[in-house]
């Protein structure tokens, strides 16, 4: 298994990490490497953004977002 070194870690950032690693019961390299675990695991914006586009784009028939404000408007 490798290794990570983190350096200049500001020291706000540090203490919120060890305390939240305190509150879970871990040691600060288990906190650590599960916060890390998260973030690579959950899609990226470009990868949400590349699948959102592959999707057709669907007709739903009606008037529009605008018409049914002037509908409404005009109803008055």
């Amino acid at each position: 298994m490798r290794s990570i070194h983190i350096r200049d870690v500001p020291e706000d950032i540090y203490r919120k990490l060890t305390e939240q690693a305190a509150h879970e019961g871990k040691t600060l390299s288990e906190f650590a490497l599960d916060v890390l675990t998260r973030a690579v695991q959950r899609p990226t914006r470009q990868s949400v953004l590349d699948r959102l586009a592959t999707i057709p784009p669907r007709s739903y028939g009606g008037e529009s977002a605008a018409e049914s404000v002037r509908t409404e408007r005009d109803a008055e």
